[in-house]
């Protein structure tokens, strides 16, 4: 049984700058050299959920072993392109991750996703960049971040 999850991008690793999130050569670039910030949760096993595409799982397993990171379980995102995860919600699909491998705990980066994850699964939701934990009903106004 796992307890946290953890999102990738921006609490693992440095978040992908908007001009190298091209599906392309740039964010294959960014796979291969962006820097680790944390490692996956030191104290037992944990699931990362990640709304990279699954054809980056490769790419994402070879950083992972490079910077000493081993999450039980890698979850990436189901679409096959970034074209096709802009018309769907990550936040959604990653709540319905966190209750598929019913969490109890989830560490997400971006405010918005935290506040939808939260509010949508009941769980608590870290956001470390806007220094919250988020609850269902959380009186927090991610637009203003």
């Amino acid at each position: 049984q796992h307890h946290i999850g953890i999102d990738f991008d921006g609490i693992l690793c440095e978040d992908c700058p908007r001009e190298s999130d091209d599906d392309g050569p740039r964010y294959q670039e960014f796979l291969r050299s962006v820097r680790a910030i944390r490692h996956a949760w030191p104290h037992g096993p944990a699931v990362v959920i990640t709304g990279r595409l699954e054809k980056y799982r490769e790419a994402t397993a070879k950083w992972m072993a490079e910077n000493r990171q081993s999450p039980a379980v890698v979850a990436h995102a189901p679409w096959e392109t970034a074209a096709q995860r802009a018309r769907h919600s990550v936040a959604d699909w990653k709540a319905d991750m966190c209750q598929r491998f019913e969490l109890r705990y989830f560490v997400e980066s971006d405010p918005r996703q935290a506040w939808r994850i939260a509010d949508v699964t009941g769980i608590p939701v870290l956001c470390p960049p806007a220094g919250v934990v988020l609850r269902k009903g959380s009186k927090f106004e991610p637009e203003n971040l």
